[in-house]
């Protein structure tokens, strides 16, 4: 099952030539292959929830973002004001079927507020109504609010020409968007247009305890979903490896995110086997000091994927780890990278650099091991 997840990369092309002619560009234009097509709409507020009850309103890449309630009051202190607010794009999917693409928090605020779920609070203009919520108003205002539009894009489904120029265009959009000034992570991005069964799996891998206590994300970065990538770095990069893929870091994540569509389950079931294994069998060496640089460093991620994919590889070839368990292995590993510094250098993180150190890493331990019977 693994097989075929490890070796992902094998059919794709790591150095297409690109024709840049005059003539192709031209064509390119004309074909309206990158052109989106676009329609416009304006929705009244009071019947938001009404319009946008069968809208994907929750995507993933969005669950974890929502506005506190002074940066909602000033939405609708501004709805009040009248002051213009962007536009939400909405993404066709199927016939008479739209995702939002950007614009969840100002559609479930004001949606809340018509429902009194919050009071209003921090307005400056009006500040006589801190405190109030929507039926509180007195009914000119409720009225002023109720007769406001909220403008909105759609993409529509005729722009794509093919379900790879769908997912590239979609990508395209979302890496453009800026939510409410908070830009989203390359997870994120992933996370919301590629949606797989393999994508439900990494989220699961990354609440496994072993894996929460050696990598000890803050509250900004679980939000960005950096944990996550983790977990598909990790599944990437051996990906990339074996099959000799040559791309940038972020391309490579996104090209396995893309075939991870195609996973059947029972590859995808193997996946969850195969890292919980993985996890557990590297917390038993290492404890939570897995992944820093010194006993008391911060978490690193090139020391992450340098013992991920090394310890891997010793369990792939079914090499007892029984003697690392019996030594002061963070001492060790701690002074490996030390005395190999130059190599675990930060500005080192091509695919390259990657193998270089996994490589003289693996040879370490298979040394450690050798040393210890």
């Amino acid at each position: 099952m693994l097989n075929n997840i490890f070796k992902v990369f094998n059919n794709i092309h790591t150095s297409p030539e690109l024709n840049q002619s005059r003539e192709h560009l031209v064509d390119k234009a004309m074909q309206g292959e990158y052109n989106l097509l676009i329609d416009q709409a304006r929705y009244p507020l009071q019947n938001l929830q009404t319009i946008f009850s069968n809208y994907n309103l929750k995507p993933d890449y969005q669950r974890k973002r929502v506005w506190d309630q002074k940066r909602k009051s000033k939405l609708i202190e501004s709805l009040l004001v009248n002051v213009p607010i962007p536009p939400i794009f909405l993404y066709e999917t199927d016939f008479n079927k739209y995702e939002v693409m950007d614009g969840l928090q100002r559609i479930s605020t004001i949606i809340s507020f018509f429902n009194n779920e919050f009071e209003l609070d921090g307005l400056d203009l009006w500040s006589e109504i801190n405190g109030f919520k929507f039926g509180d108003l007195p009914e000119e205002l409720a009225n002023l609010i109720r007769r406001r539009y909220l403008s909105a894009i759609i993409i529509l489904k005729e722009t794509n020409k093919s379900p790879d120029r769908e997912l590239e265009l979609k990508q395209f959009v979302f890496e453009r968007l800026n939510t409410g000034g908070m830009e989203l992570s390359p997870h994120e991005i992933r996370n919301a247009i590629y949606p797989s069964e393999f994508n439900s799996t990494i989220n699961k891998l990354s609440e496994l305890s072993p894996f929460r206590k050696m990598i000890n994300n803050s509250d900004d970065e679980l939000i960005r979903m950096e944990d996550r990538e983790l977990i598909l770095r990790f599944f990437a990069f051996k990906a990339a490896i074996n099959c000799n893929y040559r791309r940038g870091i972020k391309n490579t994540l996104d090209s396995f995110a893309i075939k991870a569509k195609e996973f059947t389950d029972d590859e995808t079931d193997a996946s969850f086997d195969y890292f919980e294994s993985l996890i557990s069998a590297v917390y038993d060496i290492y404890g939570d000091k897995a992944f820093k640089k010194t006993k008391n460093g911060k978490f690193e991620k090139m020391i992450y994927d340098t013992v991920m994919l090394s310890i891997s590889k010793l369990l792939d070839e079914e090499i007892n780890l029984k003697n690392l368990k019996e030594i002061d292995s963070v001492a060790a590993k701690n002074e490996f990278i030390r005395l190999k510094k130059a190599d675990f250098n930060g500005k080192y993180t091509s695919l390259k650099n990657i193998e270089n150190r996994v490589s003289l890493f693996y040879n370490f331990l298979l040394e450690e091991i050798k040393n210890n019977e």
